[in-house]
């Protein structure tokens, strides 16, 4: 296999979506190569390869990426969708885990928008420490959603606050740490029912900004521009602005051209159909 272009592949061959992937790499024209990221080593980086490709970003895959972008090499995240509802899709993004092409001509799957929508509050979600997405940890965290509290307090005065943390955080919150007047609320209500009553979602750059544009909510975002995928489709605090149907869906077609199915994974369509066709490192994020 001379002369082919070679792809790294930071992850267990044995997981489906990867042996999916290796597939759809061959049939795409790329030579993939299995390396284990538990033993890898800085050594191992390949500065004549085509891609990089990392399960995630999480553990030694960030030392991975971080080393491969050094070297000027493209890295693909392998990550789960947000929008897709097959039970076998996944996401392959570009660049980092908040890279998404400028544009998609694939159909967003997705809910439809809330259309009986009762606006009575604000909706501030929480995160789970230690996330690659915004790498703070739990004291930093709860100071971040602090400061988001007493920043949507303190432009609606008018609008009760309700905290709702990350499913996955175990941590028990003090019922006053938001302040007496914000209201922590449990995980149990799907969040598609709690963005029903919420005139804005304000989260720092969860993915459940994605939900709520899928929802037709306006979102605030309390992260830079480039930690945030979802960015230029967000509203500001004090200006609580719905985004249009044709912005939304513009913000969803986006978003589904990284996510694929297992099939598309292995015939190669997610190779051909969505990374080759951006510039690594110079496609513009509109």
């Amino acid at each position: 296999m001379t002369g082919i272009p070679r792809v790294f592949i930071h992850a267990r061959p044995e997981q489906p979506q990867f042996g999916a992937l290796a597939d759809g790499l061959l049939a795409a024209g790329f030579q993939p190569v299995f390396q284990r990221p538990s033993g890898w080593k800085r050594a191992d980086a390949e500065p004549r390869a085509a891609y990089c490709i990392v399960d995630g970003l999480r553990d030694k895959q960030e030392e991975i990426a971080a080393t491969y972008r050094v070297l000027n090499i493209p890295v693909w995240v392998m990550e789960l969708p947000r929008l897709r509802t097959e039970p076998d899709a996944w996401a392959l993004l570009l660049e980092s885990l908040h890279w998404l092409p400028a544009s998609s001509t694939r159909a967003a799957v997705t809910p439809p928008a809330i259309t009986k929508r009762f606006p009575k509050n604000i909706l501030v979600i929480g995160q789970k420490a230690d996330d690659a997405s915004h790498q703070m940890n739990g004291a930093q965290m709860a100071t971040m959603m602090c400061e988001m509290v007493a920043a949507c307090r303190a432009a609606h005065p008018d609008l009760p606050i309700v905290v709702r943390p990350h499913p996955l955080d175990t941590q028990e919150v003090p019922s006053d740490i938001y302040g007496a007047d914000a209201i922590s609320v449990g995980t149990k209500e799907t969040i598609r029912e709690a963005m029903r009553h919420a005139a804005a979602v304000v989260v720092y750059n969860s993915t459940s900004g994605w939900d709520a544009i899928a929802a037709g909510v306006p979102v605030v975002t309390f992260a830079r521009r480039e930690l945030c995928s979802y960015y230029p489709y967000t509203t500001a605090l004090t200006n609580l602005v719905k985004l249009t149907n044709r912005q939304r869906h513009d913000a969803l077609q986006r978003a589904a051209g990284t996510q694929w199915s297992l099939t598309e994974l292995q015939s190669g369509r997610a190779i051909r159909g969505s990374l080759l066709a951006y510039t690594p490192f110079t496609a513009a994020v509109a």
